[in-house]
């Protein structure tokens, strides 16, 4: 288990404060808490300090920070952006939020200030809005009135903190036992994963296994050179740390799935975050924005249009912009405020829906794509509203949607059109850029209004779902229900997360990107979308809102659905379930590509831990009621 991490955060005007949060902390835990000016050298040159102050701080993969307020909010890292201690408390705030650590502790010093100095008195009229924007960030606040008086009201106040981050580490530790309760870790070379005795069904599911039917190979790999515990920062002690690389077969699809032993138990940390790093800061960007407005730099206007992701800055480039194709590339960046989505968006256009629809249900429409890209029929559903963000769907929105789908098929079986079943699925609204030597392309949706896609399958076409059909019929023929042995297993595990009498939500144990959810119906024989009953319809929009909310509050806004089904005239065995997955992009694309799997680099638990920080309860107690509203404005700080 890792030490006890603790970090003291503070402008430059309290520097007995931060001497006294050192002396408690290394009395109280014998621990020396991380403080720049002891950690970090004084640098000679112009460079920024603040990226380099993160990268000691490790503040996302603290136990504790202890944030500490005179009358400053300390200085600006650049011209019109955060301080420097607004930076770190921010990213303090966020781990806060989605991990349940680091445990935050933020005082401010008492009284006013009487001062008649302009600049002193502009610190503390900053300081005072900060903190009334942090009313509902997830910290514990106090007040002090002198260093002895903070001295005092730290050291009861830590003792309790402390007691918490412990806890909370122990119940993450707890998490894992948990999973690895359920788990195998054969040597590849010692494990037969065949499941139809001919080599052809692989699965890192045993339903015959009941005290640990989760199978992942232990692979040893090449030793590379890690930081000392000891002195982390130090890398000339960096140390030999031989690995381990855990391979999974997806029990659900015909998907490899790796892990990084070591990269996985890094504490906080994101192996896949790439951090924009050179764009002009938000105030910057508006003043130089009115100033490229030349033929000369379309090409930068267009870039910035892509990637910039603060929505008061994409308002402002879209009312400097002169050219219509910008603007309308403006619009669509899933950042953009909605008004100004609104503005270019054709699914909001009466006009539009009315020329295309060809059903309706409630407040959502149904119309044939333009260019459609699947065959025998491809149509688009979505909220005749202005709804551009997953985020800020409702669930009648997507109960109108789903039933709609439902309906429109089952009311005759024309509507298939010679399709052997129905496909449904979408990507939200993220985008990213893709430059080639000759290319400007963007991948991802072409629409920001929030739609559901509806195409045809074709007969005998590639099927990610009939690998488990095929799994199915083989344990049926052996009297096992492969999936209800597979959802007793995942709830032993720990990974269910809500449930009702149709559904269960779960953190599948072959994730094939981080923070990957699947939906599942419990019924048995339920291969397609229309052998659903209306009830299912329901509960399976239940979950479904469940897991925008949930990818909302951590922060993910980039990820596909995609609903595993079979042909309506499949012979399948009647332990097949619909099972829908919820595909996040947090993943190392690069690699997967290259090595034909998914480089995931995160432990299903993982997820699991996050859900319990923002969604405390058991799959029983949870209530989708607990996830309505966006998360506050406080977290987002």
């Amino acid at each position: 288990m890792d030490p006890l991490r603790v970090a003291v955060i503070s402008p430059g005007d309290v520097a007995q404060e931060r001497q006294v949060a050192e002396a408690v902390v290394l009395r109280e835990t014998g621990v020396k808490p991380f403080l720049h000016e002891a950690f970090i050298a004084p640098i000679v040159g112009t460079g920024p300090i603040q990226p380099l102050i993160d990268r000691k701080a490790r503040l996302e993969e603290s136990h504790v920070v202890i944030a500490i307020f005179g009358r400053r909010v300390g200085t600006q890292i650049e011209a019109e952006a955060a301080t420097g201690t607004q930076h770190e408390l921010g990213i303090a705030l966020k781990a806060a939020r989605i991990y349940g650590l680091p445990k935050v502790m933020i005082y401010f010093r008492a009284g006013t200030l009487e001062s008649s100095d302009a600049g002193a008195l502009r610190q503390f009229a900053a300081l005072l809005e900060f903190r009334a924007g942090l009313r509902l960030a997830p910290a514990e606040f106090a007040e002090y009135v002198d260093v002895p008086d903070f001295r005092s009201k730290l050291a009861d106040h830590f003792r309790i903190v402390r007691t918490l981050a412990e806890k909370e580490r122990d119940r993450f530790a707890a998490t894992e036992v948990r999973f690895m309760s359920q788990v195998t870790e054969p040597e590849p070379t010692k494990h037969s994963a065949s499941v139809d005795g001919h080599g052809r069904l692989y699965s890192s599911f045993n339903p015959k296994g009941r005290e640990k039917p989760f199978i992942r190979f232990k692979a040893p790999t090449s030793t590379g050179r890690v930081p000392d515990r000891e002195h982390p920062d130090d890398r000339s002690r960096d140390c030999p740390q031989p690995h381990k690389i855990y391979v999974i077969r997806d029990p659900i699809r015909p998907f490899e799935i790796q892990i990084g032993e070591f990269r996985a138990n890094r504490f906080g940390k994101e192996p896949n975050e790439v951090p924009f790093e050179g764009l002009p800061s938000t105030p910057e960007l508006l003043r130089l924005y009115p100033l490229i407005q030349e033929s000369d730099h379309r090409w930068l206007r267009i870039v910035l249009a892509e990637l910039v992701n603060d929505e008061r800055a994409l308002r402002g480039m879209h009312t400097h912009e002169k050219l219509p194709e910008i603007k309308n590339l403006i619009a669509r960046n899933p950042s953009a405020p909605n008004d100004v989505r609104q503005g270019h968006c054709k699914f909001c256009n009466g006009q539009f829906q009315a020329m295309r629809t060809i059903d309706q249900e409630g407040e959502t429409v149904m119309i044939p794509n333009d260019y459609p890209f699947g065959p025998f029929f491809h149509y688009l559903v979505f909220p005749k509203g202005t709804v551009h963000s997953w985020d800020s769907v409702t669930y009648e929105i997507l109960s109108e949607m789903n039933h709609l789908v439902w309906r429109h098929f089952r009311d005759g079986s024309s509507r298939l059109c010679g399709a052997a079943g129905v496909r449904v699925g979408f990507n939200s609204s993220v985008r990213h850029l893709v430059l080639g030597h000759k290319t400007r392309a963007s991948a991802g949706a072409s629409i920001a209004h929030v739609h559901k896609q509806i195409w045809g399958m074709a007969p005998g076409s590639v099927n990610v779902a009939n690998t488990l059909n095929e799994l199915c019929l083989v344990y049926d023929k052996a009297g096992l229900d492969y999936l209800e042995r597979y959802l007793e297993a995942i709830e032993a595990a720990g990974l269910k997360v809500w449930e009702d009498e149709n559904v269960v939500l779960y953190v599948p144990f072959g994730q094939i990107s981080q923070d990957e959810l699947q939906i599942i119906v419990k019924r048995n024989d339920t291969a397609s979308v229309l052998a659903l009953t209306e009830p299912e319809i329901y509960s399976l929009s239940k979950a479904e809102f469940a897991v925008t909310r949930i990818f909302d509050r951590l922060e993910i806004n980039s990820f596909n659905e995609v609903v595993l089904a079979l042909p309506e005239d499949t012979k399948h065995s009647g332990s097949f379930r619909l099972i829908w997955t919820f595909i996040t992009r947090e993943i190392d694309l690069a690699v997967s590509e290259l090595n034909l799997l998914y480089v995931v680099d995160r432990h299903p638990y993982n997820t699991v831990q996050k859900v319990d920080v923002i969604w405390p309860g058991t799959a029983q107690s949870r209530r989708i009621s607990d996830l309505i509203g966006n998360r506050n404005a406080a977290a987002r700080a």
